[in-house]
């Protein structure tokens, strides 16, 4: 079993192709934490497993709510209270959102773990997820070449021993790699 840590101003990505598992895993994430009394703060401006969740504590579906979610999401981490701010296809959020301090911001109880298109976000300099990729530390699902581990800062992704499937990928903490498949 394998968990993803994160240490005070820690923040991971999940990435991978269309359909690999990183709605689902981001609704396992908040499952998880919800159960463990963590403040769960959502964003899916498209439809996803992750609005499904139960205990999430605020869900913003409209890019106009995200700058909110993320001054509280910001607030409770400043004040010692852990909380996880997930976002769902997170290319499309909008650096104007105050994600880019959030995640820069290398203290406090809050985190961010954001979820894309490996491909996509590997061209997006500039953006705030580059942040949280410089973090390298993650979940790479169902890669589709070896450049995906590049998100993270892997050179090159080892070679699966089993075949794809969806919700399998790799764990990526610590410029390591470990063979995982997330619990749906």
């Amino acid at each position: 079993m394998a968990d993803l840590a994160l240490a005070a101003g820690d923040h991971a990505l999940v990435a991978g192709g269309p359909r690999s598992g990183k709605s689902t895993t981001l609704a396992t994430l908040a499952a998880a934490a919800a159960g463990a009394g963590i403040a769960v703060i959502a964003v899916s401006l498209r439809r996803s497993p992750l609005r499904d969740v139960v205990g999430v504590d605020d869900m913003v579906h409209e890019p106009d709510g995200v700058a909110g979610a993320v001054a509280r999401a910001a607030a409770r981490g400043q004040a010692g209270r852990p909380c996880l701010i997930l976002i769902d296809d997170a290319e499309l959020v909008d650096d104007g959102s105050g994600l880019d301090a959030l995640v820069s911001r290398r203290s406090g109880a809050s985190h961010v773990v954001a979820a894309g298109r490996a491909d996509v976000l590997r061209s997006m300099y500039g953006h705030w997820t580059m942040a949280v990729r410089r973090s390298g530390l993650g979940v790479i699902l169902r890669p589709s070449s070896d450049l995906d581990g590049d998100v993270l800062g892997l050179a090159v992704l080892p070679r699966t021993p089993v075949p794809p499937a969806t919700g399998r990928g790799w764990l990526v903490a610590d410029g390591r790699a470990d063979l995982v498949q997330v619990a749906r």
